[in-house]
């Protein structure tokens, strides 16, 4: 997988699912979502991967941030 960018788009689209919208399972459940009890889900890996890959643009950061310092970030909020 080669590096990726994500960029907010104002929702609760999944991460995860690639090529259409789908929003967090998580908070249709009213859970807050974790990737770590995720169903959805089925190889963590995957989400690793993407983590160490990726490139975020939410709106309080201005030039964009590393998927795994935002995550850091927003987990020791």
């Amino acid at each position: 997988m080669s590096q990726g960018i994500l960029v907010d788009t104002y929702g609760n689209q999944c991460a995860l699912i690639i090529g259409s919208y789908s929003p967090c399972r998580m908070e249709m459940n009213k859970e807050n979502p974790d990737w770590n009890k995720c169903s959805f889900v089925e190889n963590k890996e995957r989400i690793d991967l993407i983590v160490a890959k990726f490139m975020v643009f939410p709106r309080s950061v201005s030039k964009g941030i590393a998927l795994e310092d935002w995550c850091k970030q927003i987990m020791s909020e």
